[in-house]
């Protein structure tokens, strides 16, 4: 345990004075919910506007105190080899004093928590220029948000999610879900510029509507995908993702909207997220059954 608290230590020093040094554009996101498939958006629209190899996005699951780190230095965790992750350590002390470089323009950070006081852990390492908060509260209130058995309360669930908007950068944004009254709430917690997402109307990026399209097949009519229709600035941007479903997309790609307006990029590179595949394998993904039913 000694050990292991030692290398998290040591990559998490490292990792903060090689971003202090590099100075990457750092877009860091969490949520009770929706926090893996708004990352994927988010770096899928960042991917498709300029070189891949400059965009570091996180990878599984290594959104905690060690993941985030392997995120940053684009590296796995070796398992239980200890020569391995004294390798690790070395690469990485040689980023942190300018011997090498990451060469990362942009990082897409997906940060968890677990417990209280994670997420201060975590903007220690990588203080956000943008960052994003999903919901606090599942669409289904009748479902109790994940890790709230290490929590007092759902408000000291969102208490700990707001750390992430308090940490945002001089001249950074906050982009947050203003259909979630606890992540709301959140836009008095920061004097960053807060851009929203969510079908209220008084969302900067309004959801509008989404509609899973059918194709008549054989055997009867099969899911294809799902269209999504978004309000940015009183335009209409439509698009389809195949092979999907769910209104979690769509909340994502409004998220992601949401993080161009605040990038300046091109309504192209929201449009681009209609070519599909940067959804997780097996999540609000349609699978054909038997006889494609």
């Amino acid at each position: 345990m000694l050990i292991q608290r030692f290398f998290e230590r040591s990559l998490a020093r490292f990792a903060k004075r090689t971003l202090e040094r590099e100075r990457p554009f750092v877009i860091a996101l969490t949520g009770s919910v929706g926090k893996t498939t708004t990352r994927q958006a988010i770096a899928a629209m960042l991917q498709s506007s300029e070189d891949r190899e400059r965009v570091g996005v996180s990878k599984k699951n290594y959104n905690n105190e060690l993941g985030l780190p392997l995120t940053i230095f684009d590296m796995d965790a070796p398992g239980a080899s200890l020569i391995d992750w004294v390798k690790i350590l070395a690469v990485a002390w040689m980023a942190s004093i300018g011997i090498r470089r990451i060469g990362i323009r942009t990082y897409v950070l997906e940060m968890g928590a677990d417990h209280p006081g994670d997420l201060a852990k975590l903007v220690e390492i990588a203080r956000p220029d943008i960052a994003v908060v999903t919901a606090v509260t599942p669409e289904d209130t009748s479902f109790t948000p994940v890790h709230t058995a290490n929590y007092a309360s759902i408000d000291a669930v969102a208490e700990e999610k707001a750390t992430i908007v308090k940490a945002v950068k001089r001249g950074g944004s906050a982009v947050l879900n203003a259909d979630d009254k606890r992540v709301f709430a959140m836009r008095h917690m920061t004097y960053a510029h807060v851009a929203t997402f969510g079908e209220t109307d008084a969302a900067d990026v309004r959801l509008i509507k989404t509609r899973i399209l059918m194709k008549e097949e054989e055997w009867g009519n099969v899911p294809m995908g799902l269209e999504i229709i978004i309000e940015i600035a009183h335009r209409m941007l439509t698009l389809t993702v195949p092979g999907v479903f769910g209104r979690s997309v769509a909340y994502a790609v409004c998220a992601a909207a949401a993080v161009a307006e605040e990038m300046d990029l091109p309504h192209d590179a929201i449009l681009g997220l209609g070519v599909g595949g940067w959804t997780m394998s097996g999540r609000v993904q349609i699978i054909p059954g038997i006889k494609r039913t």
